[in-house]
């Protein structure tokens, strides 16, 4: 589902405006890195670009070069008592530090990034009273009554709002054509207004990376077989069935596991570890900036996702060439992988499925050009591409109103 541009009419802008970016993460993962490409292509044509983020890392900061500013809105830095709550909740408590910067700088559009700082972004317009266009970005499903794929998603206090809020958003980007017929079971939101993009990466930057060496002792040449996986250690990547799987497939084969990525699971993984024997062969290492030379050199890619939207490390395992099996979760999966025909699909929480698939493919692995074949259809730039387009739609509307001098609430009577 793609729904049209914001606005058909060119406007009459006599210099690029300014568009900011609300992130969802201090870090440079892989849902960054698209923003940040996206950041750099506006740049490139002469917008003023601001990248807005609670709390940014040395990493992110490196990254965001002029002519791109970076903005900290974390409302804790000042409150030493507030400095160690988890940061979603910094996140959903710089909504007034977002909204006087819509007051003060007064963007013409912001792109927030995933659902909690799209509930900022909408949120803050609101309390600022500004006219600044918002488009979202939906990363995940949520449950949506008559949606069936949803089913199995946990309901969380947000998904009341979304019917609410997202509904006054200038526009919304899907990432997935599952993601997108999610929303628009979501009876409130006009689904002329999703734009269904999906995830992408910088195929060239993951080959370059994939060869960085690797100081892990289990990469050894003719060491047993490493399986991989990559992504916050939270309940919806069920790494609990990933574990539970790789002790049945050990009794075949000495298998080991390495976890990219770090999250509040992390103590009660680390208990079943214990439980099911696994504490020499599992190793929780946490984030790390370059997986792709882990999976470069992994045997084999394993995703157990109970929910996603378009998992983006799929993509990046495919472009280096890493066999794949993973849930068939909505959504994401089945179009990354073709129905199946680039990696192997399994039920949700099923781990004999999943222990069955995995010893399937470490014992015919798939042709690895094949998979970075598949990897180009998926190209980073063009979807930035898309997002520019969709961005600049949302400015060109803005310049319609203000050249027929409508406030934003008698267009919206006119649409």
């Amino acid at each position: 589902m793609s729904g049209p541009l914001p606005a058909e009419t060119t406007g009459t802008r006599a210099t690029p405006g300014h568009v900011a970016i609300l992130l969802s993460a201090s870090q440079v993962a892989s849902r960054e890195r698209i923003f940040l490409a996206t950041a750099e292509l506006l740049a490139q044509r002469g917008y003023r670009v601001t990248v807005l983020a609670a709390r940014p890392n040395d990493e992110l900061r490196a990254r965001v070069q002029a002519p791109l500013l970076l903005r900290d809105i974390d409302p804790t830095a000042t409150v030493p008592g507030l400095r160690h709550l988890p940061h979603v909740v910094r996140l959903y408590c710089s909504l007034p530090v977002v909204a006087k910067f819509l007051r003060q700088a007064r963007p013409d559009v912001l792109f927030s990034t995933s659902i909690p700082p799209n509930m900022v972004a909408l949120g803050a317009r609101l309390l600022s009273r500004q006219n600044t266009r918002i488009v979202i970005r939906q990363s995940n499903v949520v449950r949506a009554r008559g949606h069936a794929a949803s089913a199995g998603v946990a309901r969380r206090p947000r998904d009341w709002l979304m019917p609410l809020l997202y509904p006054k958003a200038d526009a919304i980007i899907a990432v997935s054509q599952g993601v997108a017929e999610n929303l628009s079971a979501i009876p409130s939101i006009d689904p002329s207004r999703i734009h269904a993009v999906a995830n992408a990466v910088a195929i060239d930057e993951a080959a370059e990376k994939a060869r960085e060496p690797v100081d892990h002792p289990w990469f050894r040449p003719g060491g047993p077989p490493v399986l991989l996986a990559a992504g916050r250690l939270i309940r919806k990547k069920d790494y609990a069935t990933m574990l539970r799987a790789l002790a049945r497939v050990r009794a075949h084969v000495d298998a080991r596991l390495i976890v990219l990525g770090e999250g509040p699971e992390r103590p009660a993984l680390e208990r079943l570890i214990a439980s099911l024997g696994l504490g020499d062969c599992v190793d929780l290492l946490g984030y790390r900036p370059n997986p792709f030379a882990f999976m470069a050199r992994a045997s084999l890619f394993v995703m157990s996702s109970r929910f996603e939207g378009m998992p983006s490390v799929l993509i990046e395992a495919l472009a280096c060439g890493c066999p794949l099996v993973s849930t068939d979760c909505p959504s994401g999966p089945a179009e990354i992988l073709d129905q199946g025909r680039f990696g192997t699909l399994v039920p949700m929480g099923d781990v004999e499925r999943l222990a069955d698939a995995i010893l399937q493919a470490l014992r015919t692995p798939p042709d690895r050009e094949r998979l970075v074949a598949r990897a180009r259809d998926f190209a980073r730039q063009g979807a930035a591409e898309r997002y520019v387009e969709i961005l600049t739609g949302c400015l060109a509307a803005a310049d319609a109103e203000a050249g027929h001098g409508l406030g934003r609430s008698a267009v919206a009577l006119t649409r």
